[in-house]
């Protein structure tokens, strides 16, 4: 792995920053984990292919605005990313369970494929990678040696 000691340095220095300002005022705390929310919907959706901007995607999830232009599916991407999000946040506080790893697939994909949910039954590949997931026989035994319970 490649060391970045100058992108270290200053996360560490922009995380001292932010620890002077702790505890943060709620208002401020509700209004970064809105932000938080859009920009980590726009960039997860963007990475595998939505074509939503951030503008677009911002819109969506405010005020359930949709663009022309655009299938639906990609609307129902940020939407459900945001729900998963949301959720996510709820389910930090406990351990990993496998029941909780298919309620957050549940919620990426629901409304999108019907295996929402679903430990996948198919051999699946990633497009312009060189890593190859496991065989779906094995994913059941992986989730079981990664997750708490």
């Amino acid at each position: 792995m490649v060391q970045r000691p100058r992108i270290a340095n200053r996360l560490f220095q922009k995380k001292k920053k932010l620890d002077e300002y702790r505890p943060l005022p709620p208002f401020t705390a509700q209004r970064l984990h809105k932000d938080l929310r859009v920009l980590l919907t726009f960039h997860s959706n963007a990475f595998e292919g939505n074509t939503l901007s951030l503008a677009e995607t911002q819109k969506d999830l405010e005020y359930g605005v949709m663009i022309n232009g655009h299938p639906l599916r990609e609307f129902l991407e940020a939407k459900n990313h945001s729900e998963t999000y949301d959720a996510q946040s709820r389910l930090a506080t406990q351990p990993i369970t496998g029941d909780s790893v298919l309620i957050l697939h549940h919620l990426v994909i629901d409304k999108i494929d019907e295996r929402a949910g679903e430990l996948r039954t198919v051999k699946v590949c990633i497009r312009g990678v060189e890593f190859t997931p496991p065989p779906a026989r094995d994913v059941p035994l992986y989730l079981k040696q990664w997750v708490v319970g």
